[in-house]
C-alpha cells in the first residue's frame, strides 16, 4: 500500500484537484475577507510566476469598468475597488482609492490607501500589476509558462520512475506535495514494473489554466517492455515560483 502514497496524494491534490489546491491556498491566508456591499461575478484569478502571490479581481454586475481585487501575498491580504478601462492591447487598471489590508496570520482588517496601475489580459491569464500600499510595495507578472520545459521534466520524471530513484522524484516534487508526504515516505515509493519495462512519454502533453490561476500540465506516459505497450498513464506538473514541478501521477502499476 505504501507504493501509491504519492501517487494517490497525487491524485487528491490534482483530481479533487485545482479545486483543492485553490483551497489549500485561499486556506493558508486566514479568514474570508469581510462582506462585500455590492454583488459581484464570479473572479478571475491571475497567480504570479515568480512567487507566492496572486490576486482574485471581480467586476460589479452592470458596471464593467468597475469592481473589487484581492490580492494575496506573503505579508497578508489586501483588498481595494478595481478601476478598469478597455482598450484593444487588454485592460488598462489605473486607480488610487482607499481599501483595506489584513496581515498574515491575524483576522482585524484596517484601513489602508492603495496606488494600482496595470495591464491584465483576462483571455489568456496574462497580467502585469504594480500596487503600492504605504511602505509595500508589490509586482506580479502571471504569463502563460513554456510548454517544453514542461516536456522536459516529465522526461525526467519517466527516467526516475523507472530506475526507482527517489531523491530525483523528491527534487522537483511540488512544494505542497513535499510537505505533506516528506522525504521518507517518497523513499519508500516506487512503481512495481516487471523487468526491462521503462516508463516513456507519449504525445506532446497538455497545458491548461486552472481556475486557482496557475498552470497545470498533463503529460501522457505509457509503461512500455520491448515494443509491447503494457499500461498507459499521465503525470501532472504544476507550474509555480517560476518553474514546472510534479504534481502526482495516475497509477503506472
Amino acid at each position: 500500500m505504501r507504493k501509491r502514497t504519492l501517487v494517490v496524494l497525487g491524485a487528491a491534490l490534482l483530481v479533487a484537484g485545482l479545486g483543492v489546491i485553490g483551497f489549500l491556498r485561499w486556506s493558508s491566508h486566514g479568514s474570508p475577507p469581510p462582506a462585500r456591499p455590492v454583488r459581484f461575478v464570479e473572479p478571475t484569478i491571475f497567480a504570479d510566476g515568480r512567487t507566492p502571490m496572486w490576486m482574485s479581481i471581480q467586476l460589479a454586475r452592470g458596471r464593467p469598468d468597475t469592481g473589487r481585487f484581492y490580492l494575496f501575498t506573503p505579508d497578508g491580504t489586501f483588498t481595494g475597488r478595481a478601476g478598469l478601462s478597455f482598450g484593444a492591447s487588454g485592460v488598462r487598471w489605473s486607480s488610487a482609492d482607499s481599501g483595506a489590508f489584513k496581515a498574515a496570520n491575524t483576522t482585524e482588517w484596517v484601513p489602508r490607501r492603495m496606488e494600482v496601475t496595470g495591464t491584465l489580459r483576462p483571455s489568456d491569464g496574462d497580467a502585469t500589476v504594480d500596487i503600492r500600499a504605504g511602505a509595500h510595495m508589490y509586482h506580479l507578472t502571471s504569463t502563460r509558462p513554456a510548454a517544453l520545459s514542461a516536456r522536459a521534466l516529465a522526461r525526467r520524471v519517466s527516467a526516475a520512475l523507472t530506475e526507482a530513484d527517489p531523491s530525483s522524484l523528491f527534487s522537483v516534487l511540488a512544494p505542497e506535495v513535499k510537505s505533506a508526504v516528506g522525504a521518507k515516505v517518497i523513499g519508500r515509493w516506487a512503481p512495481s514494473l516487471p523487468k526491462d519495462a521503462r516508463i516513456l512519454t507519449t504525445g506532446t502533453g497538455r497545458e491548461s489554466e486552472g481556475p486557482d490561476g496557475r498552470w497545470y500540465f498533463v503529460q501522457p506516459v505509457s509503461v512500455v517492455q520491448g515494443s509491447a505497450t503494457l499500461k498507459t498513464s499521465r503525470l501532472f506538473l504544476v507550474f509555480e515560483r517560476g518553474r514546472w514541478f510534479l504534481l502526482g501521477n495516475d497509477p503506472l502499476d
